[in-house]
């Protein structure tokens, strides 16, 4: 048997393969193109999230950056309790040398009184009884 197939019939095969082939590849071309439309939408859409994350991300950082520079003025100025009762003590310790002063005073006065008899021993006794430190 021979092979009766001439060139024309092969040529037109060819050809036919050829055109079927192309017409696959425009599809898969467009298909392609497709993919890279949605992925490219895609990619801009995670973009401006992002942008939109990193706004909000640097409002953030600035805001820490205030909060931290106020925590630490108030540090520098803030009392211990060490320091408060150091300085109570230091009151006191006035308010104490205060009211002996003025105890001293009064018991000076309260004897010259009694030396010049404006004022009964009695009187005078009850008075210095009175005060915050008995001698």
């Amino acid at each position: 048997m021979k092979n009766t197939t001439s060139i024309k019939d092969i040529s037109q095969a060819i050809t036919h393969l050829s055109t079927r082939m192309d017409e696959k590849f425009d599809n898969m071309d467009a298909r392609f193109e497709e993919a890279l439309d949605v992925m490219s939408d895609f990619s801009t859409r995670v973009d401006e999230r992002f942008e939109g994350v990193d706004q909000r991300l640097d409002g953030v950082d600035q805001r820490l950056d205030h909060l931290d520079s106020e925590v630490t003025k108030i540090g520098a100025v803030m009392v211990t309790k060490n320091y408060l009762d150091d300085k109570l003590a230091d009151l006191r310790g006035d308010l104490i040398a205060l009211a002996r002063k003025t105890n001293r005073k009064l018991s000076t006065l309260v004897e010259e009184l009694v030396k010049k008899g404006s004022l009964s021993a009695q009187v005078a006794k009850k008075i210095l009884a009175m005060e915050p430190f008995l001698q």
